[in-house]
């Protein structure tokens, strides 16, 4: 097996019985750094951080969040290559509920102090905050304001002074006309209105690039269970998944090159939705939808996955440790150290499968030969020629 195909960033024997991470306490999410160079750890029993070296063979610095955040509700929701991380918290005012940025330096284990304002209103005043480190190392904060309008904010890497302590910021740009949801992904500003109109934007530029348009009949005025939008690895598909309660959930594909609709269901669930993903090799692309409450580990959550193309056929309903081990068992042994029965934490994400177990981190790629190997093999999916980019497929 080749140096692509594992990776084992691992504590070494010896220093195993002085400590484990997080004090052995449970793992609450790892996030992955955009050039997959650093991850993070995070537990919410242990009120803790723990950085991971992609390159070396164990972990490097640790923080106690709540030295930084001294709000309610604080969660990691980013990490950049260069050992920074994002923290969001929330505080109540006026019966509003307010969210804050903190970006830490492990290294320094210092706050770095995000230099900015808008209209003099500094960056915690807004009700929704989604913070997120890009390729290059920038940093972008999308703040949201009682539906009102989405501020997006850039600090550019080379704006970045550790020294000082500081981030200047480098741009802005105020995007109106009733969003009710936004997201920052792969490069990309994603807002959604009222009227279901879907409108993407570039981060480099912070420039208008298209638009995707939901389904004309549903008033969007209400508050989302969840939602996540994504795009597939070459950029060709754009999926917005949207769950408006408990058992109403609506699923979109579009086609980036003429934002048009190709596949659209509402499958009926009893589960909320917690994360979506697609596997992205030709002759084999899949959506994977992740289900199960917040209680609910990873590696227990509910997978569902289907055709983009087809959103009406599921491929197949299981967990995310049963899949991972159904992998492995079409990889000739290689995946046999995953140990994911005993697994602390699983992630599946970007065709990575990441798993901590006994103090040590394993990612192992999902090649495309074992991908259509799985679907073809374990779930006799019939891998069809992909539909003429002006067909659409509306599935109720």
């Amino acid at each position: 097996m080749s140096d692509e195909d594992k990776h084992l960033i691992e504590i070494e024997s010896e220093s195993r019985t002085l400590y484990k991470p997080h004090n052995g306490k449970k793992i609450t999410d790892l996030l992955i750094s955009p050039n997959i160079k650093y991850a993070a750890t995070w537990s919410k029993e242990d009120k803790s951080i723990y950085g991971w070296p992609l390159d070396k063979n164990q972990p490097d610095y640790f923080i106690d969040f709540m030295e930084y955040c001294k709000h309610s509700n604080p969660r990691l929701i980013s990490v950049s290559d260069h050992k920074l991380v994002a923290i969001r918290s929330t505080y109540e005012r006026e019966s509003d509920e307010y969210s804050i940025i903190e970006v830490v330096d492990l290294v320094a284990k210092q706050i770095i102090n995000l230099e900015m304002s808008y209209l003099n209103k500094p960056i915690t005043e807004y009700n929704h905050v989604i913070g997120l480190f890009c390729n290059n190392g920038d940093f972008i904060v999308s703040a949201d304001q009682l539906n009102y309008s989405v501020k997006i904010f850039k600090f550019s890497f080379k704006n970045l002074n550790l020294s000082k302590k500081s981030w200047k910021i480098t741009n802005s740009i105020e995007i109106s006309g009733n969003p009710i949801a936004s997201d920052v992904i792969k490069e990309k500003i994603i807002i959604l209105d009222s009227c279901g109109s879907i409108t993407q934007w570039d981060l480099n530029t912070l420039l208008f690039e298209k638009q995707y348009q939901l389904d004309w009949n549903i008033v969007w005025e209400i508050e989302f269970t969840n939602d996540y939008y994504l795009f597939n690895k070459n950029f060709t598909l754009f999926a917005a998944c949207i769950q408006v309660s408990e058992t109403n959930i609506h699923i979109y594909v579009y086609s980036t090159e003429n934002a048009m609709l190709l596949s659209q269901y509402e499958p009926i669930k009893k589960q909320y939705l917690s994360y979506a993903d697609f596997i992205s090799y030709e002759g084999g692309e899949r959506l994977l939808l992740f289900f199960g409450d917040d209680d609910l580990e990873f590696k227990d959550l509910e997978i569902e996955i289907r055709d983009p193309y087809h959103l009406e056929h599921v491929i197949d309903n299981k967990t995310v440790s049963s899949l991972c081990e159904e992998l492995s068992e079409l990889n000739e042994g290689s995946l046999t150290k995953l140990n994911i029965n005993e697994a602390e934490f699983i992630l599946l994400e970007d065709e990575k499968i990441y798993c901590i177990s006994d103090c040590s981190l394993q990612i192992h790629n999902i090649s495309e030969k074992q991908w259509i190997k799985y679907l073809s093999e374990k779930l006799k999916d019939k891998i069809d020629i992909l539909p003429f980019k002006s067909q659409i497929i509306r599935s109720k």
